[in-house]
Order: C-alpha cells, then structure tokens, then sequence
C-alpha cells in the first residue's frame, strides 16, 4: 500500500571501504524489509541529486508565469523539528491571508540530512504575483520570506544551515547573536581581512 500519506522516501550514501560500505548496505536493507520498505536502487537516488540543480530553472520558468518560489533551509533540533516545521507553514499561511495576496501560498518542506542532534530542512515556497504590481512583487514575496525565518529562529531553528549567512540573511543576525559576539566578530574580520 503506497498510499502518499503514508509513504517516506529516503535517499542514502554510503561512505567508507568496500567493506564498510557492504556492512552499512545489509543494515539498512534488515532496517528497511522490517518496515516494509523497499529500495528503489542507485537511481532514485541520482534523480532526486540531479532535481536539485532543476530546481532554479523551475523557479526561472514559474516566474514567466507570475509565480515567485523559492528554497531556504535551516538546521532543526530533534526536540523541536515538529514545530518548526508546522509553525513555519503556518506562519507563511497566515502572512500571506493577513496581506491579502492573490491565491494560496504552495509550502513545501523535506528533510535533506539527517545528524544525532537533528536535521536540515528545506522549505519551498511558492506564491501568486497575479495582480501585484511589479514594483511591489519582490517585498511581497520577501515579506513571507522573512516571516518565515522570524518563525524558524522563535522556535530554536538555525538562521542557515550550510549556505552561510550572507547579505540576504544578515539583517536577521542580531536574532541570533548578542551585540557582543557581534563585535567580537568584526574585530576578528578586522585583524583577519584589514
């Protein structure tokens, strides 16, 4: 029963020797047949690697039809993935019928890698353009944007995961550090990078 409410799907690497590779292999294969899994082979996996690079060219081709999206991701703990993740959907859906924008937001999220103390989450998110004008089309959409990112870190999310801070995401800092590490930071950039 593949039912799609109750299907996960799960990319794997291995790493390691031959041996060690083989080793993790038949573990995940017990793991997986215990749970009525299945494998799909190496290429599901390929697929889902080559959807990555896809992804901006779906997002370029959307826009010609006035729909913005885009992805951000987040480092979750464990104890808090749940809220996080429904927090934010919720957040974006009530930013967005709060502005009155036109249709309904599309929020989408998927674990991408999984560690002892949590995971990294992608988000996507896709929202009508009909009717706003151009010049506005890039606040409305970042207003959403940036609503989400308030939610993630109210709820013990990371402000990036591994795409770094950068000038997109540096207004959000002081979220995240007290102006004293703030400072130490700059002179350390300072005495690093004059």
């Amino acid at each position: 029963d593949l039912a799609q409410n109750k299907v996960v799907c799960l990319a794997l690497g291995y790493e390691g020797s031959k041996v060690e590779v083989s080793r993790q292999k038949k573990a995940i294969q017990q793991i997986t047949r215990s749970f009525g899994g299945i494998s799909l082979g190496p290429r599901a996996g390929e697929s889902s690697y080559q959807m990555t690079f896809m992804i901006a060219y779906l997002r370029d081709f959307a826009l010609g039809y006035q729909i913005a999206g885009e992805s951000f991701e987040t480092f979750a703990p464990w104890s808090e993935l749940q809220s996080i993740v429904k927090g934010t959907r919720d957040r974006i859906w009530k930013e967005h019928e709060k502005r009155s924008f036109p249709g309904k937001p599309f929020v989408g999220c998927r674990v991408t890698q999984i560690y002892a103390d949590g995971v990294c989450l992608y988000f996507y998110l896709c929202m009508s353009l009909d009717g706003i004008q151009n010049s506005d089309q890039l606040s409305a959409f970042s207003t959403l944007e940036e609503a989400a990112r308030v939610e993630i870190l109210e709820r013990g999310g990371s402000l990036s995961h591994h795409h770094g801070v950068g000038k997109h995401r540096a207004k959000f800092l002081p979220l995240v550090h007290p102006e004293a590490t703030e400072q130490a930071l700059m002179k350390i950039k300072e005495a690093m990078d004059p």
